[in-house]
């Protein structure tokens, strides 16, 4: 895609399986319902992503951050007083890999930023 620059919105489904196709859309409209829409932001830059995310009223000792190096997971409780939900859920996927022992996130006024260092997966190799 290349872009650099892309907006979505933070909400992830669980489809679950079993119970018929009635039972399954109640379920994901439970899920729906628990988790607030949130808003991101990508920068897609020569050697690293920053990943903005809008995240009002989350409480900062809740949130999570996981990457495995092509995903990027964020979660978040929100305090008791927000009325649109319960929690934060967002999942962003990148086009290049990038380093998980070296990215940073910094949450401030309502922002988490997380930044993402691309692997640089080229070097050369001697040969023997």
């Amino acid at each position: 895609m290349g872009l650099g620059r892309r907006m979505g919105c933070g909400r992830t489904f669980k489809f679950i399986l079993g119970g018929g196709f009635p039972s399954m859309i109640m379920q994901m409209q439970d899920i729906v319902e628990s988790v607030i829409k949130g808003r991101f932001h990508v920068e897609d830059k020569v050697d690293e992503y920053v990943v903005y995310f809008e995240m009002p009223g989350a409480k900062k000792d809740t949130i999570k951050v996981y990457t495995d190096g092509w995903i990027l997971t964020v979660s978040a409780e929100t305090h008791k007083d927000i009325p649109s939900g319960e929690e934060y859920r967002f999942k962003v996927y990148f086009e290049e890999e990038v380093d998980p022992d070296k990215t940073t996130a910094r949450y401030m006024d309502g922002v988490l930023i997380v930044k993402a260092p691309k692997k640089l997966g080229y070097r050369e190799v001697k040969v023997e």
